[in-house]
């Protein structure tokens, strides 16, 4: 996990699966974070600033691109028990 501009994030997905030694490099056309208890509006307004997906803003998820590569947020929180 790493924070970066305030929120915490973990690499998922084929990056993260690659860094462990579960598969091989390959390329690839994005680039997935989980972002955990993250407050959404906080979250939006630093998204204000870069090319934002709109097709995929959603309850759970945001998307920006970032030289030419999509980056992919997507939100969890935790639920108090």
């Amino acid at each position: 996990m790493v924070e970066a501009a305030g929120f915490k994030a973990a690499l998922v997905g084929g990056w993260s699966r690659e860094l462990l030694g579960l598969e091989p490099a390959r390329p690839h056309s994005d680039i997935d974070l989980l972002i955990t208890d993250a407050d959404v509006a906080d979250l939006d307004d630093w998204l204000g600033g870069l090319d934002e997906i709109k097709a995929k803003h959603l309850p759970s998820k945001r998307a920006f691109r970032i030289d030419g590569t999509m980056v992919e947020l997507h939100l969890v929180r935790r639920l108090d028990t």
